[in-house]
């Protein structure tokens, strides 16, 4: 299987304020560089995705999942080490990042494929689907801030099945959706592994992850701790 992602010696840094403690003081330091604090989310981090390959990316909140997939996405630069992709993967994050408020339900979905970069034509074709993928064919001349966060992550998710691309990043895609939802969409991505796509998931949870992931990657303190057969990356994650 060739090589689809690959990071050498990744690292990645965050600068952050440090508290202040009176008013004065906070702003003395808005334009001052002496009052950041470094903090390192990723260390020297290697890893290898290979084309098919299906991987959970697993750890405590902070262990910088959502910082790797970002680099991966092109979303954050990296700061120091590289980062090496053969194709760049179509990434779905939590909350349907990317919805316009004030537009409808139906044009969200020609916003959310424009991001993904799935052909207008797809979605044309696909726009009935879609809304009945994400049950929110009732709602499809409703402004998306009348939604909540779990309707809104439906339809990001419905429109994200279409995407033709084969590397697929979904980030704690699950959070706001509720358990009903997330079964009836099984099918969907059943149809993904079925299609050889390489898929990295990342989520707290542990039985979706098993149902469509068989390699793990545990990421502790922006460091891998575990990779391999996702069954024992839990078990060692868990501490079993």
């Amino acid at each position: 299987m060739s090589i689809v992602a690959e990071t050498i010696q990744l690292s990645k840094k965050f600068l952050f304020k440090k508290a202040q403690k009176t008013f004065f003081q906070a702003i003395q330091n808005i334009f001052s560089q002496k009052n950041l604090e470094a903090k390192w989310v990723l260390r020297d981090l290697n890893l290898q995705i290979r084309e098919g390959q299906r991987i959970a990316l697993i750890g405590d909140n902070g262990a910088g999942k959502s910082t790797l997939l970002r680099i991966l996405a092109g979303i954050y630069d990296a700061t120091e080490g590289e980062i090496r992709l053969k194709e760049k993967p179509d990434t779905l994050f939590s909350l349907g990042v990317g919805s316009m408020d004030d537009l409808p339900v139906e044009d969200n979905v020609y916003v959310f494929a424009a991001i993904y970069g799935i052909d207008r034509r797809i979605i044309q074709n696909r726009i009935e689907v879609i809304l009945e993928r994400s049950q929110l064919s009732y709602l499809r001349y409703s402004p998306v801030r009348q939604l909540s966060a779990g309707q809104r992550q439906r339809l990001a998710l419905s429109v994200f099945f279409e995407s033709q691309a084969r590397f697929l990043i979904f980030d704690e895609c699950l959070s706001y959706l509720d358990s009903n939802y997330v079964n009836s969409c099984e099918d969907q991505f059943r149809q993904l592994l079925s299609e050889g796509r390489t898929i990295m998931m990342a989520s707290h949870d542990m039985d979706f992850l098993s149902r469509f992931c068989d390699e793990g990657c545990w990421l502790d303190r922006g460091a891998i701790r575990a990779f391999g057969k996702l069954e024992d990356v839990i078990r060692a994650y868990r501490g079993l």
